[in-house]
């Protein structure tokens, strides 16, 4: 089930999401890089421990065991080919 705040779904769950499905996807010995438009996202699982939206964060940092995965930041909307394909897939989820 996809995860929601008081039933609501936020940006920034949205964003955890991406990342929970993509380590789902990605087989366990793959090290892996993460491209992420979302400080928010990536300082949830690599510096803070904040209360908002925990048990998710609590479900990707186990994903997270004995893996590598790197994080990187990119601006949002500044022209990146996959940033700009990833926004493009979200507004046709969205729409569906």
């Amino acid at each position: 089930n996809f995860p929601t705040e008081n039933g609501l779904c936020t940006n920034n769950i949205a964003e955890l999401y991406a990342i929970l499905k993509t380590l789902d996807i990605i087989p366990k010995e793959n090290s892996i890089t993460i491209y992420s438009d979302s400080e928010y996202a990536i300082n949830s699982l690599t510096v803070w421990n904040g209360e908002k939206n925990k048990e998710l964060i609590s479900t990707i940092k186990y994903h997270m065991l004995d893996r590598k995965i790197k994080f990187i930041h990119i601006k949002g909307h500044s022209n990146n080919e996959y940033n700009n394909l990833a926004d493009e897939l979200a507004n046709r989820g969205r729409m569906s």
